[in-house]
This record gives structure tokens, sequence and C-alpha cells, in this order.
């Protein structure tokens, strides 16, 4: 026996050996918070029916962790007075006349990483719930799922602060929030799923309460902000609902599930006259960390009711300083006021329940919810000062890096922006972090809150003016409204590039203009006094040898020397030429230039289409693209100008070549140096081809079990007009390879049936297909056909069936003489045993046809008329695998020896 079977009778024994502590569970969930290490503390919240005379002080619980010697554990009572007269231990806390609110409370510390099922069950429910058949014969089992997970980091889960317990009243809509707060701030999610009875299995026969005859109404859960609907319940009874709530997390740039918490809750529908009321509050919102959010909840009740309404939420919990709600009952309106701390700081938002409740003999309730995601402030203040050629950037530190922990701050940082030249910055007052377009590029991440500098050296050009904005990165990863910008221009004090653009694009009598601004602030007067002259380097490509192309005259002025060179007769088509400049005084060199290439032109062939892009790299700041077409006779014709350096050229003609060139505009943001600067690119040519696949086909796939064929059907593709066919992938088990099953011409039938014989006995099945295009010439003239992605994976299973007969007569009348299934499916074989009535095995098979002519196993002669018990483990072939199946019964053989003379 396993050990997690082991744990299961442990606590199955536990529970049976208290029969007369029957509690008559209504509701109630499992929650865990981190305590240091792998040591956590569980929390059970149960709601009992208080008019029964059994209590429970202490409850059950199995950690998860079957390999520890004590897998299951009694958890006592820690609210309520204590039983004075009895064991001494708190007594719950009535809440309704009919309603004990239990919490039980414990610690337990985990071996390691892992993913531990935290296991409730207790007999047993309370009678009457309609949607759970024999309700008082049901245990109450509720889980949760605590993942101990080093990559996600420790996990607190959520906290549920709204009662599992409510009315609501026959045609009235109803609704319910559970008021999940996670101390984490963890993305959550929610759905409905059956409530669990024995062993925590889905309870059998059970349904949603709007499925029960009668009761009607839509019945749902909003998956984002958890509030329960039922619009509305058409029959009064007690109802119970389970809610999955589960805790996401981005780790590793994905969305990781880090925890889950089940709540099984009671709704107690009455025939009442009263409507509930109506609340009003204000759309989601976001607030600056520091500063004061408030606005005003107001209700309204039908009946005319009085009303109070409360509000619930992780604004209210552990906070410094935390939240405040008043209602004012003269006006019906309650206020909202928060300012929140640096603790409050995180990435996802807070939610905010507001609940107004009517006073009525039969009390009812509606709900609205508000989210406030709290916004790290920016940093302060940023400066920026060049030193040589590159810039200091400060910025004053975070005003919450002194509220962490010296570790805590380690996890957050600073992300450093840049872009040339100054520019305004809109955000949208809940936007967080860099926009994506507003110009800026990020140039480093500093890692600590406690840090505030960076210097920036990374190929800066003289003379251009450099502004940098700073982005605060919270240990959570939640990022800061950005910063204020701060600009610093390098001094002057070398050549600075303004061009590197080919005048003539040809292979060997290629021109390439090439063009500077003069150092105008180095120090000519006592440093560089002079002579002063210009020389010109070229490089061929990334990594080659710099090469002198060109010396320049000699002047007593560096204003009067030529500042603009024509680099004549070399390859300006193919080569991708970079420049730099040198300026001189008289043998000593001044200072060089940032080298400057060329704009290249790639080109990326596509179906009927060209993309066309302009890769970065050049020592000014590019503003616009201008694309140009370049006819067979030598005329540009204007595409379009463009601000990214991306273009996609249509309507062209698969298997013609087309040709292209690309003017660059761009600044240095700067006053005195050439603004716009402007360079081409040499001319280059492709052929578009059809490499583009189309969409992956949208499909289902249907299993007839009664046929015993798949049955799949497709839709035609919109993104192509040139599909020709279609691929079919297969894989005959769950999570096995899909591999290549058949390929078939587009015909205009959108349905394919496969037959079981054809599939080697089986429709069990994962799925998918893609899609094939034209067959047409590519590069080189290779004939090529493009193939989609896979669509997405359907599988289908075998419905096994294999029925025995109750009765056979083995008389050799050729009547019904062997023992034989019905007609049978999908069974690869089977354990069956065939027994006397004084219980001796006469005949065993295991041929699922089992053609048993009646005979004894040993002797070999007729048996005797009368009954025989079988057992039968059939294992039928299912898209799990092997799956074995184990039933009995008993037959009558007629037609063989007479009972006494067997």
């Amino acid at each position: 026996m396993s050990m997690r079977s082991e744990s299961f009778l442990l606590f199955l024994a536990l529970i049976v050996g208290l029969p007369a502590l029957a509690t008559h569970n209504r509701a109630g969930e499992v929650t865990y918070r981190h305590l240091e290490g792998t040591t956590y503390e569980v929390t059970i919240t149960t709601y009992t029916k208080s008019s029964v005379v059994a209590d429970r002080p202490w409850l059950s619980l199995l950690w998860g962790d079957e390999g520890n010697e004590t897998p299951v554990d009694s958890l006592p009572r820690t609210n309520g007075p204590l039983d004075a007269g009895g064991s001494g231990l708190p007594t719950g806390e009535l809440i309704d006349g009919e309603v004990r609110l239990n919490i039980y409370k414990g610690v337990h510390t985990y071996s390691g990483p892992g993913i531990y099922t935290l296991v409730v069950e207790d007999p047993n429910r309370n009678d009457g719930v309609l949607n759970i058949p024999s309700s008082v014969d049901v245990p109450f089992c509720i889980t949760s799922q605590l993942i101990i997970d080093p990559e996600a980091g420790q996990n607190d889960s959520p906290v549920l602060l709204a009662p599992a317990i409510e009315n609501a009243c026959i045609g009235q809509r109803w609704e319910h929030n559970p008021g999940a707060f996670d101390p984490d701030g963890d993305s959550l999610s929610y759905d409905l799923i059956a409530c669990a009875g024995f062993d925590c299995q889905p309870i059998e026969g059970f349904v949603q309460p709007n499925e029960v005859e009668g009761a009607g109404g839509d019945f749902y859960v909003e998956p984002l902000s958890g509030t329960v609907v039922w619009d509305a319940p058409g029959l009064s009874g007690e109802y119970n609902m389970a809610l999955r709530i589960r805790e996401w997390r981005w780790v590793g740039a994905q969305w990781r599930m880090v925890g889950e918490v089940i709540r099984d809750m009671q709704i107690n529908v009455e025939t009442c006259p009263n409507q509930p009321p109506i609340v009003a509050v204000p759309a989601d919102t976001c607030i600056l960390q520091g500063e004061t959010l408030m606005f005003t909840v107001s209700a309204s009740d039908p009946n005319g009711d009085n009303l109070t309404i409360t509000a619930i939420g992780g604004p209210f919990e552990d906070f410094e300083p935390d939240a405040d709600f008043g209602w004012n009952p003269l006006t019906d309106v309650g206020t909202f006021n928060w300012t929140p701390g640096c603790d409050a700081v995180r990435q996802s938002p807070y939610q905010l329940v507001f609940q107004a409740t009517d006073v009525d003999p039969v009390p009812l309730s509606d709900l609205e919810t508000v989210r406030i995601r709290v916004l790290a402030r920016p940093v302060a203040s940023t400066s920026a000062q060049p030193i040589g050629n590159a810039v200091e950037v400060d910025w004053s530190v975070h005003p919450c890096a002194v509220s962490y922990s010296e570790a805590m701050q380690n996890l957050g940082s600073y992300e450093v922006y840049r872009r040339i030249g100054t520019a305004e910055l809109e955000q949208d007052p809940c936007e967080v972090g860099m926009p994506v377009d507003a110009g800026y590029t990020l140039i480093s991440t500093v890692q600590g809150l406690g840090n505030n500098a960076h210097l920036d050296s990374e190929a800066l050009s003289f003379g251009a003016t450099y502004c940098y904005r700073v982005v605060a990165v919270m240990p959570d990863g939640s990022r800061s409204k950005v910063g204020p910008e701060a600009c610093a221009q390098i001094d002057k004090g070398v050549p600075v590039m303004t061009g590197a653009s080919v005048e003539v694009s040809d292979v060997a009598a290629g021109a390439i203009e090439v063009r500077w601004s003069p150092p105008t602030d180095a120090d000519t007067a006592e440093a560089f006094p002079g002579p002063y002259r210009y020389t010109v380097e070229a490089q061929s490509q990334a990594g080659a040898e710099w090469s002198l192309i060109h010396e320049g005259p000699i002047a007593d002025a560096l204003v009067v020397l030529d500042t603009v060179h024509v680099h004549l007769g070399v390859n300006s088509e193919e080569t991708l030429w970079t420049y730099r400049v040198t300026a001189l005084s008289g043998e000593d060199a001044i200072g060089v230039s940032t080298p400057a290439p060329v704009p290249e032109l790639q080109m990326g062939p596509a179906d009927n289409s060209m993309v066309l892009s302009v890769p970065l790299g050049r020592p000014w700041f590019d503003t616009a693209y201008v694309f140009h077409r370049i006819l067979p006779d030598g005329v540009s014709v204007l595409l379009d100008t463009v601000a990214e350096p991306l273009f996609v050229d249509t309507g062209l003609v698969n298997g013609i070549p087309v040709c292209y060139r690309v003017r660059t505009i761009g600044t240095y943001g700067s006053s005195d140096i050439l603004d716009p600067i402007e360079n081409w690119s040499a001319i280059r040519c492709a052929t578009p081809y059809d490499t583009e696949p189309p969409c992956p086909p949208v499909f289902e796939v249907e299993a007839d079990c009664a046929a015993e064929v798949a049955r799949l059907r497709w839709w035609s593709s919109s993104c192509a007009e040139d599909i020709t066919g279609y691929r079919l992938y297969r894989s005959d088990s769950l999570g096995g390879a899909l591999e290549f099953l058949m390929e078939w011409e587009e015909d205009g039938d959108t349905v394919l049936v496969l037959s079981a014989d054809e599939l080697g006995g089986s429709i069990a099945g994962c799925w998918t297909m893609t899609a094939l295009d034209s067959l047409m010439p590519g590069p080189g003239g290779v004939l090529q056909q493009n193939e989609s992605d896979r669509g997405d994976t359907t599988c289908t299973d075998n419905c096994p069936f294999y029925f025995l007969p109750n009765v056979f007569t083995p008389n050799l009348d050729g009547l019904n003489d062997r023992f034989q299934p019905f007609p049978w499916k999908f069974v690869d074989s089977v354990d069956f045993r065939v027994f006397n009535r004084w219980g001796e095995e006469v005949w065993r098979t295991a041929d699922p046809q089992l053609d048993w002519p009646g005979t004894h196993q040993r002797t070999g002669s007729i048996c005797a008329d009368g009954a025989y018990h079988y057992t039968c483990t059939a294992y039928t072939r299912r898209l799990s695998g092997t799956v074995s199946e184990r039933f009995s019964g008993t037959f009558q053989l007629l037609g063989g020896l007479d009972s006494s003379e067997e």
C-alpha cells in the first residue's frame, strides 16, 4: 500500500472513529500563509449548523506531504468563547441563529519544494441541500493547493474576507463576492466547479443551483472579479456551490499558477417580498503612493428599507495607513478615504467590494466592486552631466527605498532611458513605465533601489543632445511613473559626422558623399593652435581594417576647411561602407569622430510583396524613412514616408524582380549641427516569392462511437487564397507525439470520415491539421510549398461497450450454445472468471469474445444447470491508455447436466 493510501486510510479512520461528532457542515475553505523557509500556518474556516448538539473542537487536516511521518493532524479551534464545562477550547462564534463560524489553525514544515494538497474531509453536510442528493449522508470536503516553488518565491493564499453563507429571494437577482485579498499581489482567477464529497471527489449527482428542477435562472461567476451571480432563483431551499480561486504570478516571462483555494459556499433561497438594494460606485481608478484617494458610495432600496453598507478588500488589511470607509445612514452615502503608503505599491489592482444590505426579516444585498491600482511615484529629480565623451546620469533615490529592507532594496532597480533631443512625454493617469512610442531607448538597468547613478559612455556623439529619464522598478516588479527629463550635450571637441550617403549606386563606379561638422569646441587657442587639416578613413565591413581614403588641404583656421568628401570609384551597391573623420592640428590629432555607416536597406521577399527595413546604428537619431521604388528605366517612385524603419510594399508579382532605395532623415537635436541630416542608401533589388504559410485551419473532430468513426470537419482559411491541400497529424494517446497521418487536396469538401479499422482499431486520439498553399517556384527556380503552423490540438476518446447475457444453453442445438458478449467495442482483453454455487472457479479466459462452451476448465465436462457468478475486468482502449473496468454478475446455464449429476 502506498504512503498516500495509508494517509487516506488514517484520515478516514479518524473520521469514522468520531461518528457522534458529525457537524452538519454548511460551508468553508482552507487558507495558508508563509512563516519562514518551508513552514506555513494553515487556517481552516468552516460554517456549521449551530442548532445541532454535535460540535467539533478539533478538525483533521491532511497536509499533503505523504512522505511525512504524520501527514494527518488535528487542528484546534481558535475562535469564540471557551468551553468552560468541557474541552476548555474555544467554541466558535455564532454569526446567525443557525450558523456557527469555526476557525482552526496549525503550523507545518514541509521537507522542500513541491505541490501539496491540503485536504479537510469531515462528515457530514447539513440535510436538505437541494443540489446534493442525500446531502446529510455526504461528507464535506474542501481542498487547497499549497505550492512551494523556488522560482516563483514564497506565497500566501488569498484571504476571503466575505462570509460563505448568504440569503437570496425567489425572483430576485443574487450576487456574492468572496472579497479575496491576495497579500502578495498575485492575479486571481475564479471559476465554478462541483462540490466535493467522499475522498474529495466530485459529488455524484451534484448540479449547479440553477440546474435543480424549478430553480432556473442564469448562474455564473465573473472570472476576473470573482462576483457570483444567480439571476434569478425560482425555488426556495438551501444550495451549495464551489468557487475555485487560483493565484497567478509572472515568472520567467509566463504566467504561472502559484496556489489555489476552493470555497464551498451555501445559498439560502427563501420566498420573500423583499427586493435587494442598489449600490452605486465610481469607475475603477488609480492613485499615486502618498496621495489621497477619496470617493463616495451611495445606495438605495426599492422597498424603502433602512440600509447598511460595508466595504471589504485589501486596502483595509494590514497597511500603514490602511483605508477608511464611513457610512452615513441619514443620507445613505458612504465615503472611502485612503492615502496608500509604500507598502501598498504593487502591480495588480486592489479590489474593493461594497455591499449594501437592507434591514428585513430576510435581508438581501447588492454589491459592486471597484479596482484601485496603487502606482509608485516617479523619482523626484534627474540630472545629466557630460564628462569627456560620456554623460553621468544621476537621480534622487526613490522615496519608497527607505521603507524596504536591504535585501528587498536589492530586488528593486532603476531603468535608465535615453533619446537624442528633448521631448514632451504624455502619459495616461494610470500608465506606468516608459511608453513604447515615446522615442526613448532603454540603455541600462541599475540594480538596487539605493543606487542612483549611471555613466553613459556607449557610442555617444560629440555635439549631440542626449536626454534621459528614469523609471523605478519596485521589488515586486511594479514600475513607477516616468521621472523628469534631464539633457546634456557633449562638447563638440571632435568632428561630428553628418553624412554617409550613396549618391551613385554601382558595383564599380559608385560614389558616396561623406559629410561632417567641424570641432567648434576644440581648444584652438592653446592646446591645438594649428595648422589644421582633416583625414577621412573608410571601413568596408564591420571588423575590417580602416583605410585612409582622403587627406584634406591645410589651413590656419578650421572654419575655412571643406567638410565634404566624395568617395569615388567604389562598389557602393554591395559593400556597406562606414566612415570616420580625424581633425589634426599640425601632426597632433584633435580628435576622431564617431563612425557613421551608409544606410543599409534590407529586403525580405514575401508573397506578392516585399518587406523593407533599415537597421539602426547611425550616430544621429533618425526621425523618418523615405522609401522609393526604382523602375527598370531608373525612375524613382516615392512609396511612403514613415517614422519607423519598416515598410511593406504590396501588389507585386511573385517571380518578378523589383528594386528599392531609402532616404533616412535624422537629427542630433543641436542647433549648431546640420538639421535635418539626410542620407541615401544604395539601390537594392530582390524577387518576391511566396514564403508565407497560410493560417492554421480551424477544425473539429467528433468521435461517433456507434458508427466507430472519427468525423473531421474544417473551415476554409480567410488569410490565404491559394490553399491547395491539408495534412492531418494524430497521436493515438494523450501526451503522445503527433505524427503525420495523411494528406489530401483541397476539393471544396470540408468533411473527412475515418473508421476505427483505418486507424488501427481505435478512434481515440489527439488530432491537429495544417494547410498547404500552392506549389510554386522559389529562389533558384526550386519548387516550394508552404505549410501552415499546426492548428489547435483536439482529442477524441473511444466509448468502450461490453455487455454480457444473463442466460445461455450449451445443449448443442446450434442456438446460444456458447457464452459470448453482445457485440463489443474497444476492449483489448479481459480477465473473466466463472464460479459455481460453491465458489469454485470453473472457467477463465483473457479473450474478450469469451466463447465458453459451458465446460469445466479442469475436467472438460459440461457444467450443471443453475446460477453462476462471474467477475470480469475489461481492459479498455482509451485515450489515456489501457483502462481497467471491473464488474460482476450472475447468469443461468440451462441445458447442461442435471444438478444431481454434477
